[in-house]
């Protein structure tokens, strides 16, 4: 914009009546009343029902979380269940270093391939080998794991039970997802205190 265009615009401001400059400042506390009472209120109505919604559910939640009643691990104590934790971690790793050795295989096998086909071959069955992996967790172990991960979390302080992310026991779709559970896992072994 030119300089002249904007002086002169705002020679044509300062000329305005004192009514205009009145009217628009009036007319923005309305137009500031009418959304503080109507859409704000609305909002915040609204934002209070959530929170009262949210807070029954979590109750429900933690009704329910004890309602279950025991399970063989809930009786154990801390140095019990840290025991079977580690047997169970011992079990899982076990399998992923399995998997790893075969990848490390896999890529010397690749590297050294010049044949197409050959190559395509050997990353399925690398990729076969997770899924077995995954699958294996989830058929055999995933209920057990699940469950002893809830009695560390109820045992160990608020803080440090947010931390878990129980979507990773759930759905660890691969061996990268294998591997996040493998060291969630770990990490909250090593927080149950003795």
């Amino acid at each position: 914009m030119d300089r002249n265009k904007i002086k002169e615009e705002m020679g044509n401001f300062r000329k305005a009546p004192i009514s205009i400059t009145i009217s628009v400042i009036i007319l923005s506390f309305l137009v500031y009343l009418f959304l503080d009472k109507v859409v704000y209120k609305k909002q915040l109505e609204n934002k209070d029902s959530q929170i009262e919604l949210l807070e029954r559910q979590l109750d429900i939640y933690k009704d329910k979380k004890y309602i279950v009643g025991e399970t063989t691990f809930s009786r154990l104590s801390n140095t019990e269940l840290k025991k079977t934790a580690k047997k169970k971690y011992d079990k899982l790793l076990e399998t992923y270093l399995k998997y790893k050795s075969y990848d490390t295989i896999r890529l010397n096998r690749i590297s050294s391939s010049r044949d197409w086909d050959k190559m395509m071959e050997i990353q399925e069955t690398q990729s076969n080998f997770g899924y077995m992996m995954v699958n294996n967790y989830m058929n055999l172990h995933m209920v057990e794991i699940i469950l002893i991960r809830e009695q560390i979390l109820l045992r160990l302080p608020k803080e440090e039970a947010k931390k878990s992310d129980l979507f990773v026991y759930q759905h660890p779709t691969n061996p990268l997802g294998y591997k996040d559970l493998l060291d969630d896992f770990n990490s909250l072994i090593l927080k149950l205190p003795e």
